[in-house]
């Protein structure tokens, strides 16, 4: 990944959503969460003291999320503050 954001902002790496329940019942968009996870990708150098780093696992805002695409491969980019938790590697 060639992306190094700015402006206070972190790229992510997102996980792929489920589409089906162990059961086999189809999850429809509107039915799942507004919340996404994912590993850090990189950190805006803009940010002080910043208590994610490259590797960390995440939730974050899936509403504001700007969508990038390289090698075939799906990044999110978000404000800092739409991190919301680190969760347990």
């Amino acid at each position: 990944m060639n992306y190094v954001p700015i402006g206070g902002r972190v790229c992510i790496l997102p996980e792929k959503r489920k589409e089906k329940t162990e059961g086999g019942l189809i999850i429809p968009d509107k039915a799942q969460k507004d919340e996404g996870r994912g590993i850090i990708q990189s950190v805006s150098a803009d940010i002080e003291n910043p208590q994610i780093k490259a590797g960390d696992k995440v939730i974050y805002n899936l509403g504001r999320v700007f969508a990038l695409e390289q090698e075939g491969m799906l990044y999110h980019v978000v404000n800092y503050e739409e991190v919301y938790a680190v969760l347990p590697q």
